[in-house]
């Protein structure tokens, strides 16, 4: 993330931009319309095209280890498998300056602030960003059943147990439990309701009113 704002005038990756860009040209090898993993080739789920890719290089950075072996998204959400990360909607959108700032240098406290984290495997969208919405939770699927925070089957929220990554603004990453990701920043938790999006975990810029872990 550094190197791609030190490139581009201070600018961060485009929430969608990141994973796949609409006119860049592809590396993907493609044969007879197949991947090399044999999965049929789709232009629009074409990772080796998003802006992040040439400082990657390699595809299999976009997904997590325990993904690699075996990446599950329960009932009909998407089934595009080929990252686990999810960057930050809020410090990442460029579509109104004066409500969002998708500067690196408007961050306030980049040890506070994520910029890619796991989410949730039954979140409803699976776009690669998320955003302080009762939809894009914290992932689980490190510890417990990993089936989901509970979007779409309620009675997991009763299990905190679940662990998930989170990769902050000064390029730490912090392996956050459930029960953590619940107690600050859940829309979920009714101690937070709507007021998720002023913690400075979601809104890296400017002023906050929640407090931040």
């Amino acid at each position: 993330m550094i190197y791609y704002s030190d490139d581009n005038d201070d600018h961060l990756p485009h929430m969608h931009e990141w994973l796949v860009h609409p006119r860049n040209k592809s590396s993907q090898t493609v044969v007879n319309g197949k991947k090399p993993n044999g999965e049929r080739y789709n232009r629009n789920q074409d990772i080796t095209t998003g802006t992040l890719y040439p400082y990657l290089k390699n595809q299999d950075i976009y997904l997590c280890p325990t993904d690699k072996i075996m990446l599950k998204r329960p009932g009909g959400w998407s089934k595009w498998a080929d990252f686990s990360y999810a960057i930050s909607g809020p410090g990442m959108d460029h579509r109104n300056p004066r409500v969002y700032n998708a500067k690196f240098s408007s961050w306030v406290e980049p040890d506070k602030s994520m910029t890619f984290m796991e989410e949730s495997l039954d979140a409803p969208l699976n776009d690669g960003h998320v955003w302080p919405n009762v939809n894009d939770l914290l992932a689980t699927r490190h510890k417990g059943d990993g089936n989901g925070y509970g979007v779409t089957n309620v009675s997991l929220r009763k299990d905190m147990t679940g662990l998930g990554c989170v990769l902050m603004g000064d390029a730490r990453v912090e392996v956050w439990s459930k029960q953590k990701f619940h107690d600050y920043l859940s829309p979920l938790n009714p101690k937070i309701g709507s007021r998720a999006g002023q913690t400075r975990f979601w809104k890296p810029y400017g002023k906050v009113s929640m407090p931040s872990p």
